[in-house]
Formats: C-alpha cells, sequence, structure tokens
C-alpha cells in the first residue's frame, strides 16, 4: 500500500508542468469595486492552476471573487504569437519566452495590471 502511495507521489511531482492563463475577478482590501486581471502560471492540471491563483491573492490581502473566462493551456512554443494577439499593448511588460522558462523553475506568478469592473 506505502509503495502505491509513494509511486503516486512521485508521479505527481514529475508530472508535466504547462503555462496556464487563469482569467479572474478580486476585490481590495477595504473597497467595494472589483478588479479583473488574467494571471500566467505554470501548473500540472487548470485545478492546480487556479488554486495556486486562489491562495497567491488571499496571500497578497485581497479576496477572490470568482474566473471571469476559460483557463486556458498555452503551449510555449505559441507564446509570443499569443502575446502579439491577445496583448499587443502589454508586448512589452510581458514575460519572454526565456523569463517563462525562468518562472517556471522558481515558481513564479505573472499578473497582468488589474483593470477596474464597474458594477
Amino acid at each position: 500500500m506505502f509503495e502505491a502511495i509513494r509511486k503516486l507521489f512521485r508521479a505527481e511531482k514529475t508530472a508535466a508542468r504547462q503555462l496556464y492563463s487563469v482569467p479572474f475577478s478580486y476585490r481590495k482590501p477595504r473597497q467595494d469595486n472589483l478588479f479583473g486581471t488574467y494571471a500566467y502560471l505554470f501548473a500540472g492540471n487548470k485545478t492546480e492552476a487556479v488554486s495556486t491563483i486562489k491562495s497567491h491573492i488571499q496571500y497578497q490581502g485581497c479576496e477572490f471573487i470568482e474566473l471571469i473566462g476559460e483557463t486556458e493551456v498555452i503551449p510555449l512554443s505559441e507564446w509570443t504569437q499569443y502575446v502579439n494577439r491577445e496583448w499587443a499593448m502589454f508586448r512589452d511588460i510581458l514575460p519572454s519566452t526565456g523569463e517563462l522558462d525562468l518562472m517556471d523553475k522558481r515558481n513564479k506568478i505573472y499578473v497582468l495590471p488589474s483593470i477596474e469592473q464597474i458594477q
């Protein structure tokens, strides 16, 4: 039994991590307005990506409200085209493919600048 658990744990640790795009809304402390943004991070699956974002936002002292779109996998080989297509205005501040590789190794999260949502 313990050997099966060990194998499962090793398999989870070595599972391929992919780059995820997670659109979400949140509320800053002592503010009524909601903010929307996208986060980019590496995770083993969508559930892990969303859970990591929720924890990150709460650690920052904010309240995670909800996902505001589909959580998607972005192949690293398509990152530059994705940025040019979806976020050309942020091209200069988004990480390069090389910087994404470092983000993965350091378990970093990149969050786009927030946009205030009108309620």
